[in-house]
């Protein structure tokens, strides 16, 4: 565990269809990048039951259309990568020290060193969800935390038989550490909201950029609606997309983060 307090775990206000649609909206422009949701609540008797219906559930819609977007965030941000999704393996990479943790699923660059994109754990809601942020629990965040810190990614997520939970740490003064999250239910759907295929593949998308993977000061935490302005046209930090206008809740930063 790390050290985390209940207040230093905060809304993730700027994760949001509009400024997804703003930062990434040429990528799911393309008719084969349609991401749906999953559907309604399921129950299930177990966690080990849940994990294998979420699980291989996302990694066959998912796998594909991260793929093809990865390759064309590739040729603008200049990498070209291979992204791997692996379940209950043990983390590797410069960062990983001491114990091998072993999340329930990792993405990552299929690159030398590992290029960790992001990590996660499942819960049976029964046990765990949301709302016991907003009433002051800081598990399985703390946990999900330690993944980040051993990973060398900032982005991190929750999944429950009713809703995933994205979450973005940084660090803070001292050795403490807070957090950003954001629940969307499992029974979104339709165009133009935020499902939980959507959101994993937007923090996916911002993971990809590694200038802005790892975990740091509050302060250097770019958000995804922070864009740069230039002679004739605005570009945003995270996935490099140039507009000639500044797009409906953007934030025009003076400087590289």
């Amino acid at each position: 565990m790390i050290a985390m307090r209940p207040e230093n775990i905060t809304h993730w206000t700027d994760f949001n269809i509009i400024d997804i649609n703003n930062a990434y909206g040429d990528l799911l422009s393309k008719p084969s990048n349609m991401i749906t949701g999953q559907g309604a609540d399921k129950s299930f008797r177990n966690q080990s039951e849940l994990r294998n219906y979420a699980l291989d559930a996302m990694i066959s819609t998912l796998r594909p259309l991260v793929s093809e977007s990865a390759g064309v965030l590739g040729q603008r941000l200049g990498f070209s990568q291979t992204i791997e999704w692996h379940r209950d393996i043990p983390l590797a990479g410069p960062q990983v020290v001491g114990q091998a943790l072993s999340p329930s699923l990792t993405i990552f660059a299929d690159t030398v060193p590992r290029g960790n994109l992001a990590t996660s754990m499942v819960h049976v809601s029964k046990f765990w969800r949301s709302m016991d942020i907003e009433n002051g629990s800081t598990d399985p965040i703390q946990h999900l935390g330690l993944y980040a810190q051993r990973s060398g990614s900032r982005y991190t997520f929750a999944i429950t038989d009713t809703e995933v939970v994205v979450i973005r740490f940084h660090s803070l003064d001292g050795r403490e550490t807070g957090a950003q999250w954001n629940a969307i239910p499992r029974s979104a759907c339709g165009e133009g909201t935020l499902t939980i295929n959507l959101a994993i593949w937007a923090l996916i998308m911002m993971s990809l950029n590694d200038r802005h993977r790892s975990v740091v000061e509050h302060a250097r935490t770019v958000p995804i609606n922070a864009w740069s302005a230039h002679d004739g046209f605005y570009c945003n930090y995270l996935s490099g997309r140039r507009l000639s206008y500044l797009p409906t809740g953007a934030v025009v930063l003076d400087q590289l983060i």
